[in-house]
C-alpha cells in the first residue's frame, strides 16, 4: 500500500491533486479545515481509500497528535511507501507589512511555515523504522525567490519552505532509510487564492493589474494539470533528494 498525507485537500490545487492520488489507488490522509463532501463521494466511486481529518494547521501544537494518529492507521506490514505533501496555504493578509497586525502575520506564517516545519519532523519521526521509500514534497512558490509588495508573509514563509527542503535534505543524506524532500513550485494557478489577488486594490497590492492581465490572457494553470503533475512526480524514479522544481520548466 502507498500512503499519502495531504494538506489543503479540500479546494484548487490540493483537491485536484487529491483526486489524482485517489485514482492512482492510494490510501490518503486528507487533511483540511472542513471537509470537502465531493470528494469523498469520488474517493467512493473511484473506490479509492481515504481517510478526512478536519483539522485547521493554525492549531500548532496539536500536530504532534494529529501525526501520531495517521501513523497509527498505518499498517506498518503492508507498506510500500510513505509520503507528505505539505500543499495548504494562505496569502492573506494581502498588504504593506506597516498596515499588517501582528497576529494575520502570525497566522500566516504559522500555517505556511511552522505547520509544515511541524509536519515534516513529525513525519520523519514517526516513519524513522519504516524501510520503505519516503518522500515530501513541499509546495513552494514564485515567491520564494522574488519579492511581491503586500506580500510579506507570504514571500517569506515560501522562502523559508525552500530552505526547510534543503536543510532536511543534508539530515537524511546519509540514514540507511532517508526520506527524501523536495520543493515545488506550482506557478500561477486558477485557484480561489488568484481571485483573491485580482480583487485587491492597487493601494494594498501593487502588482494587482499584472495578475488580471494572466488571467484576461489565459495564462493560468489549471489545478488539474498541476495535480497531475504534482502525482507524477511524486512517484517517479528519480526523486533528487533537495531539489527544487518549477513546473513551468517542465
Amino acid at each position: 500500500m502507498h500512503y499519502v498525507i495531504l494538506t489543503g485537500a479540500s479546494k484548487g490545487i490540493g483537491l485536484a491533486t487529491a483526486k489524482e492520488l485517489l485514482s492512482t489507488k492510494v490510501k490518503l490522509f486528507a487533511i483540511s479545515r472542513s471537509k470537502n463532501e465531493d470528494l469523498i463521494e469520488f474517493a467512493k466511486d473511484e473506490q479509492g481509500e481515504i481517510s478526512y481529518i478536519e483539522f485547521d494547521l493554525a492549531r500548532i501544537r496539536e500536530i504532534f497528535s494529529l501525526m501520531k494518529k495517521i501513523f497509527n492507521e498505518i499498517d506498518s506490514q503492508n507498506t510500500e511507501s510513505l509520503s507528505l505533501i505539505n500543499n495548504a496555504g494562505m496569502l492573506e493578509p494581502i498588504r504593506p507589512i506597516d498596515n499588517s497586525s501582528p497576529v494575520e502575520l502570525s497566522k500566516n506564517i504559522d500555517v505556511n511555515l511552522t505547520a509544515p516545519l511541524g509536519l515534516v519532523s513529525q513525519f520523519i519521526k514517526q516513519a524513522k523504522n519504516f524501510k520503505v521509500e519516503k518522500r515530501i514534497i513541499n509546495i513552494s512558490s514564485g515567491a520564494a525567490k522574488h519579492p511581491y509588495p503586500g506580500w510579506s508573509g507570504y514571500c517569506i514563509s515560501k522562502a523559508g519552505i525552500d530552505m526547510l527542503t534543503q536543510v532536511v535534505a543534508h539530515e537524511q543524506a546519509d540514514r540507511a532509510y532517508p526520506t527524501k524532500i523536495m520543493s515545488l513550485a506550482p506557478g500561477i494557478v486558477a485557484t480561489n487564492m488568484q481571485k483573491q489577488i485580482r480583487q485587491k486594490d492597487k493601494s494594498e497590492f501593487p502588482r494587482v493589474e499584472k495578475f488580471i492581465q494572466l488571467k484576461e490572457n489565459n495564462q493560468l494553470r489549471s489545478p488539474e494539470t498541476v495535480g497531475k503533475k504534482i502525482t507524477e512526480i511524486l512517484f517517479q524514479d528519480n526523486f533528487e533528494n533537495g531539489s527544487r522544481i518549477d513546473i513551468r520548466n517542465l
